[in-house]
């Protein structure tokens, strides 16, 4: 059996610190993950034993717990939250979000640090994606610790390090870091509205996608990778394709499954310091769209909506990569006809807000640069079998992937 780290529980996974046999030091910082049925009783104990950003323990007379949710997860968990540690004996001060259309823009990260006065020594989230991100780059930014008390199965940052951010129009992977607690009770769950379920379950299904081009990346750019880390996440997110029937019922088991697997994927990320286990051109898929509507004032999709969409288009990508041999002469003259002023104005017309931005990433990584293409060229063509035995290895044919979202 290949090697995994399968066999230990999410508390386990997130309170390692081992050096693995891929040579780097896994660990998350994560203190405590409770996902199951019941498992909100859990967080007045977890506060209990949270210290101070100074590294004293809280206190109930001077430090007060900040509440950041909208109108729909105040409904679903943010009363009974604030109920449950009013009753012991904390302050709490809630920020409630109350647009329709919540979106992770710094503009809504201002909002949450413009209360963070001084007194508020813990920040929770109580919510999925958005407010997950929101909260986490402001306790990243204002360095204090917070909590994520989950409501819906349905993205896979809940434990990872990273927060996608909305900034001057281009989505980014902002740099940030977990949080130190992760509640996620299975009996509000599992009563999350049947959309946000199947995008859960649609970010669960890209990541044979992520995988496949972190190990293509690997063979390419040598960019480390991580053969535990990576069977790993495939082997959650099987689980939770072989149970796609209870998760319609809404079965408690098949919830958690999904529940476990975005949980998981974020400790993988985390283990990596990168997005890289669970984000790949899937994920870039999803987020130009998402940018796209933004630009044209459109209803946002949900991030799994988007990243299952991508999933089965990165599936014809690469079903076609098996069809064809990569030619050394072709891929001079194609580099030769390199028109850098057309690409640019392309991009504006994608991206109407931000393009300067694009630009800038562009000078930074040079992708399309003589310098970067023709090392990367050779070294494709070396590993041109490996590159096609990966694809093969990991992915699904599309019309299954489609057929299974």
């Amino acid at each position: 059996m290949m090697a995994s780290f399968s066999h230990l529980t999410l508390n386990d996974i997130a309170r390692q610190d081992v050096t693995c046999d891929c040579g780097l030091r896994h660990q998350t910082g994560i203190r405590a993950i409770h996902v199951g049925p019941g498992s909100l009783n859990q967080l007045p104990s977890v506060v209990a034993d949270q210290l101070h950003p100074s590294g004293r323990p809280l206190r109930r007379d001077t430090d007060v717990l900040l509440l950041v949710e909208d109108t729909h997860t105040r409904q679903a968990a943010g009363l009974r939250v604030e109920a449950m540690l009013r009753e012991d004996g904390w302050q709490v001060q809630v920020l409630c979000f109350e647009e329709e259309e919540l979106v992770a823009r710094m503009e809504e990260v201002e909002r949450v640090e413009a209360l963070l006065d001084g007194s508020i020594a813990l920040l929770i989230a109580v919510g999925s994606g958005t407010l997950n991100d929101v909260t986490k780059y402001a306790a990243f930014r204002h360095e204090l610790p917070f909590y994520i008390v989950g409501t819906a199965p349905s993205m896979d940052g809940y434990a990872s390090p990273v927060a996608p951010m909305i900034v001057g129009g281009v989505k980014y992977a902002l740099d940030a870091k977990g949080p130190e607690a992760i509640i996620g009770d299975i009996d509000i769950i599992r009563l999350a509205p049947r959309r946000l379920m199947a995008a859960g379950y649609g970010d669960v299904a890209g990541k044979c996608v992520s995988i496949c081009d972190w190990k293509v990346a690997h063979l390419v750019t040598g960019e480390p990778f991580c053969e535990t880390i990576a069977n790993t996440v495939l082997e959650a997110a099987d689980r939770c394709t072989a149970n796609l029937d209870g998760l319609l019922r809404r079965e408690p088991e098949a919830v958690q499954s999904v529940m476990e697997a975005l949980v998981l994927c974020g400790l993988m990320m985390n283990y990596m310091k990168s997005s890289r286990p669970a984000s790949g051109s899937e994920h870039n898929f999803g987020h130009m769209v998402e940018m796209g509507q933004l630009f044209a004032h459109e209803p946002v999709s949900l991030h799994g909506e988007g990243v299952a969409v991508g999933s089965v288009v990165s599936c014809v990508l690469y079903r076609k990569l098996l069809t064809i041999r990569p030619d050394r002469e072709h891929a001079l003259a194609a580099l030769g006809r390199w028109d850098e002023d057309a690409w640019a104005r392309e991009i504006r017309r994608l991206c109407p807000i931000g393009y300067e931005d694009v630009y800038h990433i562009e000078e930074v990584n040079r992708k399309n640069k003589a310098d970067t293409v023709l090392p990367r060229l050779e070294q494709t063509l070396a590993c041109w079998p490996e590159i096609q035995a990966t694809a093969r290895r990991y992915l699904p044919a599309p019309e299954e992937m489609a057929r299974r979202l």
